[in-house]
């Protein structure tokens, strides 16, 4: 293609190319070596595909790792407004319970005064006369709540994930009917995977 005559030999004289040899190296053809390379390049890696990053390069390489353990949240509930007076079952609460599993949580549940409503303000220890009650979950009869070291517990019907499952947790006050005065207790729900 080009030619090595006089004129190539004095390139390392003068450094340039006389006109006539630089004419023929310019009309060498690079096209079709362009399209040969392009077409490797396509057909050994997508297009979208990148490398991978060393560590120590110009990029950090982090990667990322969660492990969720199992988990149920109470996302909301609802308290109502109890008559002593009554024997019959009153809903006490409506809680939705949304686990992160296929499975039946356990509820736990434990009063301030193991089961009994008090005269408001009464000391504990001495438990006077009270209104004492029982608890209902989700239509089965678990009984009186214990102390937070004495909970009942109550297994719930299968869940599916994530979807908040209402829950009606009913009260009914047993023995005689208390007298006159404000009867209080507290009770404690947790819900345990």
């Amino acid at each position: 293609m080009i030619e090595h005559d006089e004129a190539t030999r004095g390139v390392a004289r003068h450094g340039t190319l006389p006109r006539r040899v630089q004419m023929k190296r310019a009309s060498f053809n690079l096209l079709p070596l362009a399209l040969v390379l392009a077409m490797l390049t396509v057909g050994t890696h997508p297009a979208s595909a990148q490398a991978v990053p060393q560590e120590g390069q110009t990029a950090l390489v982090i990667q990322i790792r969660a492990d969720a353990p199992r988990d149920c949240r109470v996302t909301s509930a609802q308290v109502s407004t109890l008559d002593p007076l009554s024997r019959g079952w009153q809903r006490l609460s409506l809680p939705d319970i949304a686990c992160n599993y296929s499975g039946r949580p356990a509820v736990r549940f434990w009063s301030q005064n193991s089961g009994t409503l008090v005269p408001e303000g009464a000391v504990a220890l001495a438990l006077p006369a009270g209104l004492a009650y029982e608890l209902r979950v989700g239509g089965t009869v678990v009984g009186r709540p214990g102390s937070a070291g004495d909970p009942l517990v109550s297994v719930l019907p299968q869940s599916s994930p994530l979807q908040p499952r209402s829950t009606e947790v009913a009260i009914r006050f047993l023995g005689p009917t208390p007298p006159p005065g404000t009867f209080a207790d507290t009770i404690f729900m947790e819900v345990t995977p």
